[in-house]
């Protein structure tokens, strides 16, 4: 899943993406060798995976992964896992992915504080 949310975010930032250690659980910033960021600039720093491991909807922070032009009001994000409240469209966890979605949802936060 992490190639959708990568090949989105390249193309809308035009340089690479850092990718995220499996073993970190979505937690830190999991960035490989600094040889593999060599000219990608402050993009070298970006995780898009952080907090998208959680095995129950509580457990990865409501975190949503998601691609956006800059002030843009909507976002994209794969969808992995069935869309409801309070749980987030996309989980690292999950191989199998239904498509994208377009989201004006932050995060998770907004709507179970309902």
């Amino acid at each position: 899943m992490y190639w959708a949310l990568a090949s989105t975010a390249a193309y809308l930032a035009a340089s690479n993406v850092a990718t995220a250690n499996p073993s970190n659980h979505g937690r830190g910033s999991g960035l490989k060798s600094a040889s593999y960021h060599d000219g990608a600039g402050v993009l070298k720093y970006v995780n898009p995976l952080i907090g998208t491991r959680g095995i129950i909807p509580d457990s990865n922070g409501f975190m949503i992964s998601s691609v956006s032009t800059p002030f843009g009001t909507t976002r994209w994000t794969p969808q992995t896992r069935e869309n409801y409240i309070p749980q987030v469209p996309y989980s690292d966890l999950e191989r199998r992915a239904h498509g994208f979605q377009a989201t004006h949802q932050p995060d998770g936060w907004v709507s179970k504080a309902r």
